[in-house]
């Protein structure tokens, strides 16, 4: 039978899906939704009946997501730990604004995202002040003054959000939106989005997640069971927090990964298996005799007397009293048996799962080994074909009955089962406290490092070098979880953590200790973990975000002559004055789409000049000095391209087309900037 030809429009549709989820709306596209994706909403677009997300200032949301950002990040060098090899970044700012400058080198490179936004909980919750657009004098108010209520604007720091706003939960969905949208950019198409989230915004979250995503890319709803109710409810003691989790492209993740989750309890299970099956066949005092023997100081012939071999048959005894008395629970407990070889393993079923009747062949009987009769057949036949039975034969994973009336059924082994799928509930009430203080210090409500890196080990894989973010990195947790989960299994995971410098109660022990902001007690954890863990953790680079080391022409800001002349003059030179060579380099790679892990060679030129190039090759740049010697080893070196700054040529356009065309002749491409 011929193929049909390729639904033109259905490809488009699904095209634009795959790309902007958010522009459809119950499985159909959303004209307005798309246009105020892309900026291009009017007035009269508003109107109309769909099914949607909406709240006051939806729409000045999305345009904070579609305004560019003139800041960049500058490298923290002399602070970070084994900055040339690093895999790990951690930078202060306002997330907003770094999300989008590394926009370009992150997009589709991030497998996994864990966060912990702002609970919202209306009594000391804060949102992000973002702007939605500024005067002059909005903007010179927020270089180092305070608003009219006090709070301070320079570095974007929070405001309270106080549930007697009467935009409380719009407030909230707005600080998100814009930051979900370009978490979403920079997954990779199998990645997915970890979202930690109370009881105040959880309905309202997965429905923007719904939008910002998909409703197709959702993943599932965990509970995390804390075991501790709140002490301070005033209605349903709530002792769980939801986690959200949606993909990129759900098909693409469920297929590259595994969502499993260690068995708690396993290794300890096989370890006192293996303690119980060395003793198979000595002889020894049953543990009851030994006891009877100390209470009633019974003649120690006794004891001679009461020895015995201990058979295998002794020892699973022993085995499942031990299980009942551990906190062993589901799927660990079935596996309560030792076998001849020692190993510990447990019966399931070989019945069809499937309500439809199997194929014929599923329906071959086994012959029992013992009588040579066949076995009872399950109903709906069994749950492998011939060919497989066979090979489950073979390797001994099939266990009889006595005889043959009993139903075969397959051997499971612990030690190939040392995994289990993630469930939708997730016990653990542990606190890190003790932890955080043995590092020196002190967090309101961190998260546990072992459960977060249950859930960094669950969403990633150890030897893909995947990317964990946590762009509400607070306390650290989530690159403190990357590098126990590297610990653990030997994985080659790193994180990129992004957290705003919030200031530090003055009154509180860490400023006594001299810590001034929420990012310095993130900074500080990092390096103490790295220092503990030198043989797995190749080190961590520092950034912070700042003003471009370009000048950067703002029309914003002219509102007379004397306005357009300063600007004007800003422009006689593009970099800024004494703007450091290193910032302006990383400045220039971060615009180039390089990673914040990006290795660079330093390359000195008859010791007066310097340029440098990515590992790569692919781009060199010259920062401080452009002579002869220098465009002649940079021609040896043959990088793709070659970035200069534009003032190295003292304004000789001569210079500047003769080295252009220099490099052209050699297939190297060259700008300016």
């Amino acid at each position: 039978m011929e193929g049909t030809s390729l639904n033109i429009a259905a490809d488009i549709r699904q095209r634009l899906k795959e790309m902007i989820p958010g522009a459809f709306t119950e499985n159909k596209i959303d004209i307005v939704q798309l246009k105020q994706l892309l900026g291009e909403m009017e007035d009269e677009d508003a109107t109309g009946e769909r099914y949607q997300l909406d709240w006051a200032g939806k729409t000045a949301a999305y345009k904070t997501l579609q305004t560019p950002v003139t800041d960049t990040l500058i490298p923290d060098i002399a602070d970070s730990v084994n900055w040339d090899t690093a895999n790990n970044v951690l930078i202060e700012g306002d997330n907003l604004d770094v999300l989008k400058v590394i926009q370009k080198s992150y997009y589709g490179k991030v497998k996994a995202i864990i966060i912990d936004p702002p609970y919202n909980t209306g009594s000391d919750s804060f949102i992000y002040p973002d702007r939605f657009g500024e005067t002059k004098a909005a903007y010179l108010q927020r270089l180092g003054e305070k608003d009219d209520a006090g709070f301070m604007q320079k570095e974007g720091l929070f405001r309270p959000n106080r549930k007697e706003n009467g935009q409380f939960h719009s407030n909230w969905l707005s600080m998100m939106l814009p930051r979900l949208f370009l978490a979403r950019n920079v997954l990779k198409e199998e990645g997915a989005i970890v979202i930690h989230i109370d009881e105040h915004e959880q309905a309202n979250l997965t429905l923007l997640l719904n939008e910002v995503f998909g409703e197709e890319n959702q993943v599932g709803n965990m509970v995390w069971d804390k075991g501790n109710p709140k002490g301070d409810a005033g209605g349903i003691a709530y002792q769980h927090e939801s986690i959200l989790v949606y993909a990129k492209n759900k098909e693409k993740f469920l297929s590259a990964t595994a969502l499993t989750r260690k068995k708690k309890n396993a290794e300890r299970m096989l370890k006192k298996a293996a303690e119980l099956y060395k003793q198979l066949n000595q002889e020894e005092v049953p543990e009851e005799v030994r006891q009877l023997h100390k209470i009633y100081g019974l003649p120690d012939e006794v004891l001679a007397r009461c020895r015995r071999k201990n058979t295998l048959e002794e020892i699973n005894r022993q085995f499942n009293g031990w299980l009942k008395k551990q906190p062993v629970t589901g799927g660990e407990l079935a596996y309560n048996k030792i076998d001849e070889a020692g190993q510990v393993y447990r019966l399931v079923s070989m019945a069809w799962p499937n309500k439809k009747k199997a194929p014929d062949d599923y329906f071959v009987p086994l012959i029992h080994p013992v009588t040579q009769k066949p076995c009872p057949v399950p109903q709906r036949g069994w749950r492998f074909p011939t060919t497989t039975i066979k090979e489950l034969l073979d390797r001994g994973e099939i266990i009889f009955g006595a005889d043959e009336s009993v139903q075969p059924q397959r051997k499971y082994l612990l030690k190939n089962n040392l995994s289990e799928n993630l469930p939708s509930i997730l016990f653990y009430g542990g606190s890190d406290d003790d932890l955080l203080r043995k590092l020196g210090l002190e967090f309101e409500n961190p998260k546990p490092v072992d459960f977060t890196r249950s859930l960094v080990q669950a969403f990633t894989q150890p030897d893909q070098e995947d990317i964990v973010l946590d762009f509400f990195a607070g306390s650290g947790t989530t690159a403190h979880a990357v590098m126990a989960a590297n610990q653990q299994d030997g994985g080659n995971r790193r994180f990129l953590c992004i957290q705003l410098p919030e200031q530090l109660d003055e009154k509180s022990e860490m400023y006594k200790k001299s810590f001034r902001t929420i990012a310095d007690l993130t900074r500080n954890r990092i390096k103490s973990v790295i220092a503990g863990e030198q043989d797995t953790v190749t080190g961590i680079r520092f950034y912070k975000l700042a003003p471009s080391n370009f000048n950067i022409w703002r029309s914003d800001l002219i509102e007379n002559e004397a306005d357009l002349v300063a600007q004007l003059q800003l422009f006689s030179r593009q970099e800024k004055q004494a703007a450091p060579i290193e910032n302006m380099l990383w400045e220039l790679l971060i615009k180039q789409g390089c990673l914040l892990t990006e290795r660079i060679v330093k390359e000195k030129v008859a010791d007066t000049a310097t340029f440098y190039v990515t590992a790569d090759n692919k781009t060199a740049f010259c920062l401080d000095t452009y002579n002869e010697a220098v465009q002649q080893a940079l021609l040896q070196r043959q990088p793709a391209t070659v970035i200069c700054l534009d003032t190295l040529f003292n304004q000789d356009d001569c210079y500047k087309t003769n080295s252009q065309l220099s490099f052209r002749d050699h297939k190297i491409g060259f700008k300016t900037v």
